[in-house]
């Protein structure tokens, strides 16, 4: 890694004077951003069983200013690993950002102050892609360029996948606050200065979900796999939902009818890998969204079971294994989600309160979902 920073450092100098202060985006005013450099010691004498020591780099909010926090705490391995990741991918392209302008967004910078560890580093570059391509190059970085919404370029630092979207400096604030959510509306700066034209960091700090501008009517028209995305983000972060949502999501959520079943998957395998997946599957409930994702799921919803051996009914069963289960593993959550379905089939469509067979009629229909 230490190569590679004096190659960035050593090419990039070369190319300084073809990026002039006007390349970069003017006049922002950032919240005051330090970095406290007494980190925490760890509690207790001895360590966890399992754990291992790491430094977590982390944001908070004091007294109206922002602060990035080094900690040490006590992790399993593959945390501390995916944290080492992180942090040798972030400084690559902090060394990257003294040259040319980019900003950190989106997940990654709310997901340090939320206390994640990142997946991956979405940034927004202030130059075209045209010329990112040959600092890549010259770097010996391999790359590949996609397109969904935006053309962006996607390589890897230190085993951390990095997605680079090119926008104009003036139009870096529409960028932002076209975004899904105000969580994900924050651009930091390499030198740790954020813009915030969406107020995303006071509902960071809230813990509070909401769309930009408070009008998720028209973000769930742009692309309704955005209430999927919220509900992905209420069961993983624990978030409060703001109310103009769930009214926006009737109004707008026949919309996923024309996505693509592909991109409804996407959502909803990431959804099952969240902290707390029951709570997306009461939301699944509340906002009418499983017969967008499988027909077999919602006929769940109105299957009832009768009798003194059920405590509940068929889906309210599905959220209390998920809430029992306590787990984020897809293969653990996929199967609990499906384990019923065999149920309503073998009743005759709940016509009947006659199970038999519903275990092996389950496992078929799940093997076809």
């Amino acid at each position: 890694m230490t190569r590679l920073v004096s190659q960035i450092e050593k090419y990039l100098s070369k190319a300084e004077s073809a990026l002039g202060t006007e390349d970069f985006v003017p006049d922002i005013k950032p919240e005051e951003f330090k970095v406290e450099e007494a980190a925490p010691k760890p509690r207790g004498s001895t360590a966890p069983s399992g754990k291992v020591p790491t430094k977590i780099y982390e944001m908070v909010r004091r007294g109206g200013r922002v602060f990035e926090r080094v900690r040490t705490a006590w992790v399993n391995p593959e945390v501390a690993e995916r944290l080492d990741r992180g942090k040798l991918a972030t400084d690559w392209i902090r060394t990257l950002g003294n040259y040319m302008p980019l900003y950190f967004v989106g997940g990654y910078v709310r997901d340090k102050f939320l206390k994640k560890a990142p997946a991956d580093i979405d940034i927004i570059s202030l130059i075209p892609l045209s010329q990112v391509r040959p600092i890549l190059n010259k770097l010996n970085i391999r790359y590949t360029d996609t397109s969904n919404s935006h053309a962006r370029i996607k390589f890897e630092v230190g085993g951390i996948s990095v997605d680079v979207v090119s926008v104009k400096g003036e139009d870096l604030s529409n960028n932002l606050i076209s975004r899904d959510f105000t969580i994900n509306s924050v651009a930091q700066s390499v030198t740790g200065q954020f813009y915030d034209p969406a107020h995303g960091l006071d509902d960071i700090k809230a813990k509070i979900l909401k769309t930009p501008g408070n009008d998720p009517e028209t973000t769930f028209k742009n692309d309704p796999i955005r209430i999927l995305r919220g509900i992905r983000f209420a069961s993983n972060y624990s978030l409060k939902i703001h109310s103009s949502i769930p009214l926006a999501v009737k109004k707008t959520v026949d919309g996923l009818s024309a996505k693509k079943p592909r991109r409804i998957g996407f959502e909803f395998k990431k959804i099952l890998q969240t902290r707390r997946s029951w709570v997306a599957a009461k939301l699944f409930a509340e906002w009418g969204i499983l017969k967008y994702i499988s027909d077999d799921l919602n006929n769940l919803l109105d299957l009832k079971q009768k009798g003194s051996i059920y405590k509940y009914h068929a889906w309210p069963q599905v959220i209390a294994a998920l809430r029992r289960a306590k787990s984020q593993e897809l293969t653990v959550n996929a199967a609990i989600m499906f384990a019923f379905v065999g149920k309503y089939a073998v009743s005759n469509g709940g016509k009947t309160n006659d199970f038999t067979g519903w275990e092996e009629e389950s496992a078929k229909m799940a093997h076809k979902e």
